[in-house]
Formats: C-alpha cells, structure tokens, sequence
C-alpha cells in the first residue's frame, strides 16, 4: 500500500511515518521544511513543498498511486493570528485541507485520516457552552470537519480523529501544549499555578498512529473518531507531573474567576496588539475548568487501538522539556 502523510516531519505526523513503515507500507511524505536530520535514513520518499501554495499538477502528482493519505497539520488552537483570525483558520482548515481531499478523490485515492480537534466532539457533549459561537478555532475546526465529512461515498472514505490531549514525543520533539503547562507547575519563583478543577482526556502517539493506519488498511468507514485513552483530572495530572520530575513546589490552585479575568484582559491585549487567538482566553475558563472527557470504549473497539499507559509518554516529555527547554512539535 502506498501512503501520502502531509506534515510528516510534526510529532504526529511523524509518528505515522513510522508507524506506516514498521507495517511495510511505501510512504510518501510532504513538509513545508523538508524532512528533519533525523528523518533522512529513513525509506521515504520526501516531498519539500507549502500545501497551500502547491499547484493543481504538483498536487496531482503527489497523490497519483497512492491508496491513502493521512493529512497531519494545521493551525493549532495556541496560535495568535492577525485580527480577525477567521480568514486565516478557514483556509487553513477547510479550503487546503478540502482542496487536497477533493484532489485526492480525483487521483483515486481510496481512503483519507485529517487529524482534526476533540474541541468538535465537546461541541456536541456541551452545546450549553456555545464553544462554536465563542472561539473561533473550534468554529473552524467544526468546518472542517463538516466540509470533509460530506466528500464520503461508496468509493471514497475520509475519517475526521478529534484528538485531545497528546502525550508522546519523537527524535526530541513534544507536544506543543507541554511548552505551555509545563512552566505553569514549574514557573521561576517558585510556586506552581494551574487549574483547580476539571480535567482532559488524553491520547498517545502510539495510539494515534495505530487508530490512522487501521482505518486505512482496513477499510474502516469514514466518519468523526474521538481518539482518547483515558481521562485526566487537571489535580491527578499535576500530582503525576510532580512526581516524575521530583518537584514538590507548592501549587495555587487557580479558580475559574480568576481566570476568566485574566482572560478578558488577555483578549483586550491582543485586540489593541491587532491580534486574536484561536480560543476565546475567558470564555475558555468555561471548558477548561469542566471534565473534559470523552468515552473511549467505542472508539478503542472500531478501531483497534490499543490500551496505553500515559504516563511513560509524559515521563519523556518531561525529560526532553527539562534537558533541552521547549521541544516544539
């Protein structure tokens, strides 16, 4: 089977690199950078090229003969844009994203995977939250996958993974969220500030690459996947991360108030700045302080992925953060 992964030289995309490999499959992979020293012995075929500045015919090329593709990029949710942000989300998440899938379709490409965000399925678990109507991100994220969702029929599947929380890392690279808890629960003067309530559910890499290249070698049909292993308290994950890393500063526990008014003088920065972020800051400290969770028995058994244990993961994430500062995804 001949496989495309677009963005393969991220943490996610690089992790289905490997994983494609070690199931023998041939792999096509495409970044904006080229592939990292690291990625270089590696049997890929590499492609150097801007996604959403490629031509039509250099598009159809690169998908010509290819069973699958694995699309593993985008603008994440941390992201500060230019003001308003949603433009830039929208073609990023659905017009390149949309624009691939529809050519991929043409070239006969049988099956797809876009990585997308848990944000959408919360938007279905918590719809008293208005998370569409309050953060742009998400908003672009539930375009996203609408617009790929309605490219399936009988002879073509796209699979939208709504992926929460990711622990794992490869050749030093971590994910981008740890750049932003990790300095919360071990910040230069001393005591640790993070959320004193709610909680996330989280994946690992592993399962991730395994959940992608199930769908595609075996036929799974396309729809929106929640991908999860277990869920988080924001306090168990505190705990966990203090005693990995043997540090037992003390932890003030931030209240939603507080937050929500950080928040707000946050938005007000980045409005005078000409900027806005992804998610709303304040209005965030509604989810971000609920359980975020998700239920992964039926997502585990339709596709297969194993049960992981987090905690090795974010051992070496730790690790990696400590050693060598923020290891970017």
């Amino acid at each position: 089977m001949n496989i495309a992964i677009i963005g393969g030289s991220g943490l996610l995309g690089a992790c289905a690199v490997r994983a494609a490999l070690q199931r023998g499959l041939s792999v096509t992979a495409l970044s904006r950078s080229g592939p990292r020293p690291e990625d270089r012995s590696l049997p890929v075929s590499w492609v150097q090229a801007d996604i959403h500045e490629m031509p039509e015919d250099a598009l159809r090329t690169l998908l010509d003969g290819k069973h699958a593709v694995v699309y593993a990029l985008g603008l994440d949710d941390r992201n500060t844009l230019r003001y308003p942000a949603w433009p830039t989300l929208y073609h990023d998440h659905v017009t390149s994203c949309c624009r691939l899938l529809r050519t991929a379709k043409q070239c006969g490409v049988r099956s797809c995977v876009v990585y997308g965000s848990y944000f959408t399925r919360l938007n279905a678990l918590k719809p008293e939250l208005e998370l569409t109507r309050h953060h742009v991100y998400i908003r672009s994220r539930e375009a996203q996958k609408t617009a790929a969702l309605a490219l399936n029929d009988k002879d073509f599947s796209v699979s939208v993974l709504e992926i929460p929380y990711v622990f794992g890392s490869v050749s030093g690279r971590i994910p981008v969220w740890s750049t932003m808890i990790f300095p919360m629960l071990r910040p230069r003067w001393g005591m640790g500030v993070f959320f004193g309530a709610g909680g996330t559910a989280v994946a690992t890499t592993r399962q991730i690459a395994a959940a992608t290249l199930n769908i595609v070698t075996q036929g799974i049909a396309g729809d929106a996947w929640p991908i999860a292993a277990q869920n988080v308290s924001w306090r168990d994950l505190a705990a966990t991360f203090q005693a990995i890393s043997g540090e037992r500063r003390r932890i003030l526990w931030l209240k939603p108030g507080l937050f929500r008014t950080f928040g707000y003088l946050d938005v007000a920065v980045q409005r005078l700045r000409g900027k806005q972020r992804g998610l709303h800051t304040a209005r965030l400290a509604d989810l971000q302080f609920s359980n975020a969770f998700l239920d992964p028995a039926e997502p585990m058994a339709s596709l297969g992925y194993p049960q992981d244990d987090y905690q090795p993961a974010f051992a070496e994430m730790i690790r990696l953060w400590s050693n060598h500062g923020a290891g970017r995804a």
